[in-house]
């Protein structure tokens, strides 16, 4: 990193550090009551199920990662605002000013790491969503797994070459690291853009059989299909997320000087660990952008669709399923978990 030379400088970073501080804040403030909802909701669903146990335990995991990484960033602004004081009584000049009110090299790896943890995590998030819906052709879902392992690959090589750069001052080894991060970044965009189309192709041929064989012309949409719309819709959303890191990172805007990148990054990190708490919570609602409001009205205390995951195989054409009685049924069969 290039050392700063005067006060000014500091004052600068230090107002853009508050700025994104503050939305981490605000959006770990939304993240807190989000998982205290989604927790209810598994916990209401039953833990005997293991997609309810597997939610449970990442999403848990991932709230304390945030809360580890917005922890970490307070930490280095406590130290910069001391540093501040330290070089407005003149106690240090030049490099020391820098060591001084800089966060330490070991705060920028554990924030490294941390935000890598809930990147990965909310990556391997949607490609399970999709592997679960298909589990007729396991296939067709190695794709958006072998990037999700190039991305986890290219996240270790950058944290090992930002360890070499910073004993050996290389800028070269800095530059590679760089380099790599991007790498990984565009891997788990392309894993999220094909575990969305997987996903979303799924709910376009349930939406196809429900319309091709309910009375009425389909005119409702089944509680399952809803479900399926919400995941495409939200992988979507992330998709969105992690254009934007890219671009606010790595496209030069004009008098922007790294601007953006430095507030999104950290607010990425919370935006991650919500994305996946709040798929639960809007599932259990039944709340889709595209969907009409559910036939049923859901809530803690009333009965909610789960979308089959983990049970019977469904087959790509979407057989339709058979009741007890004989007769055909609306909606697919009940599930594990969210």
């Amino acid at each position: 990193m290039p050392s700063l030379s005067n006060a000014h400088d500091f004052g600068y970073e230090m107002l853009i550090d508050a700025v994104t501080l503050c939305g981490s804040a605000f959006l770990f403030g939304i993240y807190v009551v989000l998982i205290s909802f989604s927790t209810v909701i598994l916990v209401r669903k039953g833990l005997d199920f293991r997609a309810n146990k597997v939610l449970l335990g990442v999403t848990f995991v991932m709230f304390l990662t945030s809360t580890g990484y917005g922890v970490a960033l307070f930490v280095g602004y406590i130290q910069q605002v001391l540093g501040l004081s330290f070089v407005q009584q003149g106690g240090a000049q030049g490099d020391e000013i820098y060591a001084a009110m800089g966060s330490s090299f070991s705060l920028d790896i554990a924030l490294f790491y941390l935000s890598f943890f809930n990147y990965v995590s909310g990556d391997a998030i949607i490609v399970w969503r999709a592997w679960a819906l298909w589990p007729d052709n396991r296939k067709v879902v190695m794709l958006p797994i072998g990037l999700l392992m190039g991305s986890i690959v290219s996240s270790l090589v950058c944290g090992g070459l930002e360890i070499r750069a910073f004993h050996t001052q290389s800028l070269r080894i800095e530059k590679i690291g760089g380099d790599a991060q991007l790498a990984s970044w565009a891997l788990s965009l392309a894993t999220s853009v094909v575990a969305t189309v997987l996903i979303a192709y799924k709910a376009w041929v349930h939406r196809k059989f429900i319309q091709s064989n309910m009375s009425g012309g389909g005119i409702r949409r089944s509680k399952a299909g809803k479900i399926m719309s919400l995941l495409a819709e939200s992988g979507v959303v992330y998709c969105l997320v992690w254009i934007a890191l890219i671009f606010t990172s790595y496209i030069n805007l004009p008098n922007d000087d790294g601007l953006a990148g430095n507030l999104f990054l950290p607010l990425s990190v919370q935006i991650t660990g919500i994305y996946p708490t709040i798929i639960i919570v809007l599932v259990s609602l039944e709340k889709t952008i595209l969907g009409a409001p559910s036939l049923t009205t859901a809530g803690f205390g009333s009965r909610t669709t789960r979308l089959q995951f983990a049970t019977g195989p469904v087959s790509e054409s979407l057989p339709r399923p058979q009741s007890p009685h004989g007769g055909d049924r609306e909606d697919a069969p009940k599930s594990e978990g969210v």
